[in-house]
């Protein structure tokens, strides 16, 4: 697939282009007009400024921040900073464009401002996509959506819907990806959009390609297609005629790849567009070799490499090197072929320039520099080690003797404390047993399960006689709430720490029986917090990992929020995570952030698995190793294809497969609820 295949508009734009307005009519404004004349026009020099003048453009950020403070405007404050945000995201300064989005939230969220604060809110969704934080970005798209969905603000909701599709789309988890697409897709169809039908439907042909779908691939890139051409928007018609054409060239349809390659080079050329101009006259020069047309695929690739020189392209460099070695390589010369793969090596090699081998060099004179002061010190060490050794002879045999007196009088005396501790054990296994009743009597008995989820199962296998794992269920007339949590540590210390959880679970939700996922987790951690003096200074870094689920039968939607423990997904016999926020319950050495929560809707037959880490971690097989987390996703996948209940005896039995002979290590709690 074409390099900047995702087009998409995830970032909110202010004000966008002039219409006609003058710079020097705005500038008037800026100096004459009354506060929101003032206000607009600056917005306004800012976007147009962004890519053409740095230095004007962050001056009339400045203007536009001093109007707000002069006249205590928070909106025109908070326009300043996202405006700055806006700056520093285009740029890939992500850390400054975060401080400034996270100062406009925090204006705006005091003051309750609806429109503003959601696009703030898209906005650092955006900017955490970018750097590949989908947990956080999913929280504050979801922020997004609730603002915009409370304002009934259609355009800005398909927006938001659309930018959390890709949080999904980046973590391969199609379906759901799919599912927010087609909402944001409702919308456009709606508001009769149909720019951003066609962006969508791009995007939703990407995933179909990923999926494997390439015949409703085709489909999504054709309906964007369609409506590119009707509004002669020509830059954006390359992309999907681009696509379409790589899909042909992996089903072999050569003839109707090079239609669709030779359609986006005509486009990208006549807009002077050499990137993608490149690209294409690359893939048509591979079409041609493969239809063994040598002279025209080898004239189209050295015009191509020809390109990518000019461009200075390291990536369509590499490609083009690449593909005349191919054509060589088929036209049996092999001597060119090997030159032109060696040259396709040293494209993608070339960042390891001189300063890498500046720092290679010192590094090696380093390494000699310790080689001779080691051997030196090993001289020495001889010199010093034969003086000792005649000190040690001498005074082993006084040692001996001693040793042999002292061992004598600890016999004795462990002997008689042996007799002690022996019923020491006695009565402490004694009380172990009776907790281990206590702890039991604590978790969901069947019936209620079974009540509230039939269709569900628990396997449950604590390393020692109580555990640090449990799970807890809690049912309200229109929901299910579920949590499986790990605590910090096994037996007796994670016991005590699972019996608080379910204490403060009880107490949190009873309380509040419409709470959301991500508050239970905030209000839990607290109070953990609170219970065992957890701050900076204390020695207590106890807590638990933990994933909370609320379900609603009615419309099989559930809403999910984890801290380290993610929820599992099986569809069809594939799996899908939904990610926790990376923070424990309890205290966290980073920077702690609020918990986010994730809805979504479900499917009759979808499984949903949750798990502490004692399955994967566990040693066994034929190399002694761990199970490990690919393991574990295979052993589930397969489980998801028996009936519920028939479930946890497979994953039982293959967890004892694996284990042989070895110990267990850790605490194994793995919960599976299947929706019908």
């Amino acid at each position: 697939m074409k390099k900047g295949i995702l087009f998409y508009c995830i970032f909110h734009l202010f004000v966008g282009i002039l219409h006609g307005i003058s710079v020097d009519s705005l500038e008037q404004k800026v100096r004459v007009g009354n506060i929101l004349e003032k206000k607009d026009a600056l917005k306004t020099l800012v976007e147009y400024y962004q890519d053409k003048d740095s230095t004007k453009c962050f001056f009339y950020i400045n203007a536009l921040l001093e109007l707000g403070n002069k006249n205590d405007d928070l909106e025109a404050q908070a326009h300043a900073y996202l405006l700055e945000g806006h700056f520093y995201k285009k740029r890939g300064n992500y850390n400054e464009a975060i401080q400034r989005i996270k100062k406009a939230i925090a204006l705006l969220e005091r003051n309750h401002r609806g429109i503003l604060l959601g696009k703030a809110y898209n906005d650092m969704g955006a900017v955490l996509v970018d750097r590949g934080y989908y947990s956080e970005a999913a929280h504050y798209l979801t922020n997004a959506i609730r603002v915009f969905d409370e304002q009934k603000d259609s355009l800005q909701l398909s927006k938001s819907l659309l930018n959390l599709g890709l949080v999904f789309y980046y973590q391969k988890n199609y379906p759901f990806a799919l599912q927010y697409y087609d909402r944001a897709l409702s919308i456009r169809k709606a508001l009769k959009d149909s720019s951003g039908m066609a962006l969508l439907w791009n995007n939703i042909g990407i995933v179909y390609y990923y999926q494997g779908n390439k015949h409703k691939a085709i489909e999504s890139f054709t309906h964007a297609l369609e409506i590119y051409r009707k509004k002669e928007l020509k830059r954006q018609m390359s992309l999907p005629l681009f696509n379409i054409g790589e899909i042909y060239f992996e089903n072999r349809q050569y003839d109707s790849a090079l239609h669709y390659y030779y359609q986006s080079y005509a486009i990208d050329t006549f807009l002077h567009d050499e990137a993608g101009s490149t690209k294409a006259l690359i893939k048509i020069a591979a079409t041609y070799a493969v239809k063994r047309n040598y002279e025209k695929a080898r004239m189209l690739a050295h015009q191509a490499l020809g390109l990518a020189k000019a461009i200075d392209s390291k990536e369509d460099i590499k490609d083009a090197y690449i593909t005349l070695a191919e054509i060589y390589k088929d036209l049996k010369d092999y001597r060119l072929a090997y030159d032109y793969l060696d040259s396709a090596s040293q494209a993608k090699d070339s960042l390891y320039d001189a300063a890498v081998a500046e720092q290679v060099a010192e590094l090696q004179m380093k390494y000699e520099s310790e080689k001779k002061d080691l051997l030196l010190q090993k001289q020495l060490e001889t010199i010093r080690h034969q003086k000792i050794i005649t000190r040690i002879l001498a005074g082993a045999t006084l040692i001996v003797i001693v040793f042999f007196i002292f061992g004598l009088i600890e016999y004795i005396q462990k002997r008689k404390a042996y007799q002690i501790l022996e019923i020491q054990k006695k009565n402490i296994t004694d009380s172990i047993n009776y907790a281990s009743k206590i702890q039991s009597a604590l978790l969901p008995p069947e019936a209620l399960m079974q009540t509230l989820l039939p269709e569900s199962f628990v396997l449950y296998l604590p390393k020692e006689v109580v555990s640090g794992d449990f799970y807890w269920v809690f049912g309200t007339s229109d929901r299910v709430f579920i949590a499986l949590a790990d605590c910090t540590g096994h037996g007796v210390p994670g016991a005590f720490m699972s019996m608080l959880g379910f204490a403060y679970l009880n107490e949190i939700v009873s309380g509040n029986p419409t709470i959301g996922a991500n508050d239970i987790l905030e209000q839990l951690r607290k109070k953990v917090k609170e219970s065992l003096h957890q701050h900076e200074k204390s020695e207590s870094k106890d807590g638990m990992d933990i994933a909370m689920l609320i379900y609603f039968p009615a419309d099989r939607k559930i809403e999910y929020a984890g801290a380290n423990i993610p929820l599992m997904i099986c569809r069809n016999s594939h799996l899908y995570y939904l990610p926790p926020d990376k923070t424990p319950i309890g205290f966290a050495f980073q920077e702690e952030h609020v918990f986010s929560a994730i809805t979504i809707y479900l499917q009759a037959g979808d499984t949903l698995y949750l798990s502490s880490d004692g399955y994967c971690d566990q040693f066994g097989g034929d190399a002694m190793k761990k199970l490990g987390r690919a393991r574990f996703e295979q052993i589930v996948t397969e489980a998801s294809q028996l009936p519920i209940k028939a479930q946890k005896y497979f994953l039982t039995e293959k967890f004892l497969i694996w284990q042989d002979e070895m110990e267990q290590i850790d605490d194994i709690s793995i919960m599976g609820i299947r929706l019908t």
